[in-house]
């Protein structure tokens, strides 16, 4: 790059950086965690300044614009370094796309600009929502690998009429899709209504444990928690029930016998953990641990989209649209996405 220097998160330019590197910066950094643009440094290191502010600014504007989709940014600022100014671009963490400069998929990591191989275009795509595992037809799966009780109980939990088509309703809640004329399930399909959903994704179980003490130690409660996730759901929270201390609390004049935590919040981070989990990253299962003095939950994956460690508590982005919208469906509507506000 042209007079750039780069390091974790940041990127150096001298205030007449040639557009082309400016762009392709700012599309690297908005392709990772995002991180800084400074103008008015140079090759080596050495600050030399911003002279003309504005056409500065007009020239990260216009670099912003050559990245597709075009990025929007915040309003750059001067910063004083070592006494002179130098213009600080930021491009903000979690942004929702994936960005291209001239066909060029870029990204910042370890310090470096460089093109992002065809595996991590995928898993940046998926992993921003541009394309979705759970919409993905599952190979060699059919309808009858379909819990049709199940499919049942889905139906009335919509109220459609006794004769209404099960296939079409799966595919209007976007569970199959065409291929070839067929309808065929997806990932979707198969977690919430397959016979045998682990034949086709092993690790999309819960692992719940009961721990005596306060770390991991050998003496615990083991259960593996199989099946759709409805019944992972409902399973889990039976676990959860069965393992919870009973605490005195006072009602009124009253003493009366509660769980050590509410089983509403407990609920609510089991759903959001079985709903927002990244099933297309094998290897690991959802962990429900129970200490002597605290409940943990962990989902496999990182923060989906947008979702940033500033705006957990705010955001409302789905990784698996589909999977969230039928839970909604089957009941789960006061639970799905607001557990981080309750716990």
């Amino acid at each position: 790059m042209d007079g750039g220097r780069e390091k974790a998160g940041k990127v150096h330019f001298s205030e007449y950086v040639a557009l082309s590197d400016l762009a392709a910066a700012l599309c690297a950094l908005a392709n990772a965690d995002g991180g800084e643009v400074i103008l008015g440094v140079s090759a080596g290191g050495a600050v030399t300044g911003v002279g003309n502010v504005d056409e500065a600014i007009d020239r990260v504007f216009r670099a912003a614009l050559m990245v597709e989709p075009p990025l929007v940014l915040p309003l750059p600022r001067l910063a004083d370094r070592q006494g002179a100014s130098v213009l600080v671009v930021t491009v903000p963490p979690g942004l929702p796309h994936v960005y291209h400069l001239e066909g060029r998929y870029l990204v910042h990591r370890a310090g470096r600009i460089e093109a992002l191989s065809s595996r991590a275009l995928r898993a940046l795509l998926m992993q921003r929502g541009v394309v979705s595992f759970e919409a993905q037809i599952v190979e060699d799966a059919a309808l009858s690998d379909l819990d049709e009780e199940q499919v049942e109980a889905y139906r009335q939990a919509l109220n459609l009429p006794p004769d209404s088509q099960p296939w079409e309703m799966l595919f209007q809640r976007g569970c199959l899709r065409r291929q070839e004329g067929e309808l065929r399930p997806t990932y979707a399909a198969l977690l919430l209504f397959g016979r045998q959903p682990q034949r086709w994704l092993p690790s999309a179980r819960i692992l719940a444990a009961r721990f005596s003490g306060k770390a991991l130690g050998d003496e615990f409660i083991k259960q593996e928690i199989e099946g759709t996730l409805p019944q992972q759901l409902r399973r889990a929270e039976a676990f959860v029930r069965d393992h919870l201390r009973q605490v005195a609390r006072l009602s009124g004049l009253q003493r009366v016998e509660v769980p050590e935590y509410p089983l509403e919040a407990v609920r609510e981070l089991l759903v959001n953990a079985v709903a927002h989990r990244d099933y297309n990253q094998q290897g690991d299962t959802i962990h429900l641990h129970v200490f002597a003095d605290r409940l943990e939950v962990h989902s496999p994956g990182g923060l989906p989209g947008p979702v940033t460690l500033d705006n957990l508590l705010e955001a409302r982005f789905s990784r698996n649209p589909v999977i969230a919208q039928v839970l909604s469906d089957l009941g789960f509507v006061e639970r799905l996405g607001y557990g981080l506000n309750r716990v």
